[in-house]
């Protein structure tokens, strides 16, 4: 009777550590398909385009200053950013899996939404740290602006209108939204 009784206990223990891993492993299931960027899945289609009733009225538009325009000079890096015939996506991160990684799925996301036409990908990835030296000894050149702008987001710029839009962090979701919005900016 006693042998049976231990058989039992031990059963009942497995059983109910099934149980809880079943339900741990729903919950993280359930979780992870709230936060497709987050889980690694690619949340690439936008299927609906944001509908816009004046193309003046994008949220998020600010002046690039007109002395990061001065003190730019031909030679400073990223001068062919700021003075570019098309808009671009730009932003600026480290050279290692997670910033290949949003750079492939941004550029998928982007050949998807058939933004191509559009923008120019100007990913700037870097292994390590940037040394930003501008031409005329100032520190407005346009390299310091977009390095201290577009680190931790992503930027939509209008070279033609001197403008920028920053993109709260690194949501492929959350930049192509924003350019499918700004497309005709």
């Amino acid at each position: 009777m006693r042998k049976n009784f231990g058989c039992v206990v031990i059963i009942a223990a497995m059983a109910i550590f099934f149980i809880v891993l079943f339900i741990v492993i729903a919950v993280t299931i359930f979780f992870a398909a709230k936060e497709p960027y987050k889980s690694g899945k690619s949340a690439l289609a936008i299927t609906q385009a944001p509908k816009i009733s004046e193309i003046t009225n994008i949220s998020g538009v600010e002046k690039i200053p007109d002395n990061v325009y001065s003190s730019t000079s031909p030679k400073d890096g990223l001068y062919k950013i700021i003075n570019a015939s098309t808009k671009i996506i730009y932003w600026s991160g480290p050279d290692c899996y997670q910033g290949k990684g949003f750079k492939r799925e941004l550029e998928d996301a982007f050949r998807q939404n058939n933004l191509s036409s559009y923008y120019q990908h100007y990913p700037d990835l870097h292994s390590t740290g940037v040394w930003v030296r501008c031409s005329d000894g100032s520190v407005d050149c346009a390299q310091n602006y977009l390095y201290g702008n577009c680190s931790e987001d992503v930027c939509i710029i209008n070279p033609q209108r001197r403008e920028i839009i920053k993109v709260n962090g690194h949501n492929t979701s959350a930049v192509i939204s924003k350019a499918i919005e700004a497309k005709d900016w």
